[in-house]
């Protein structure tokens, strides 16, 4: 399912929202353009688009959201699942889990565990 985009960067997958993932082998992760061109950071993983954000794993700070053109939703985490039916699951280092909407505000109260929520389906990611 990859195809070569440059010398050093191949597309993990087909294009969704107008993103793809594109691995360059020296610098990490990143969502290409459909005219090729890199529009957000390098990170060292990367789910697909959902609800307009995609997770992404920073290589130092942890995890977070982006929306398609490279702009960080909220905080950094310590975990954080997709969002799904407008809400992803995340965990802050020092408070629990708890869930956060779309417009990146914290919209329940603080878990220890994850499965301290009943979801409509259980928390994936994708790696």
């Amino acid at each position: 399912h990859e195809r070569l985009v440059g010398s050093e960067m191949c597309i993990r997958d087909s294009y969704r929202q107008g993103r793809a993932a594109a691995l360059d082998k020296i610098m990490g992760w990143c969502f290409i353009s459909l005219d090729g061109k890199r529009c957000t950071d390098y990170y060292l993983l990367v789910d697909d688009f959902h609800e307009g954000y995609a997770l992404v794993k920073d290589k130092i700070m942890g995890y977070c959201f982006i929306n398609r053109d490279g702009h960080r939703l909220g905080d950094y985490y310590e975990e954080a699942y997709p969002f799904h039916r407008g809400v992803a699951l995340v965990k802050d280092k020092i408070m629990g889990w708890y869930l956060l909407n779309t417009a990146g505000k914290r919209i329940s109260d603080y878990h220890d565990s994850p499965r301290d929520f009943q979801p409509t389906r259980p928390p994936h990611r994708p790696w």
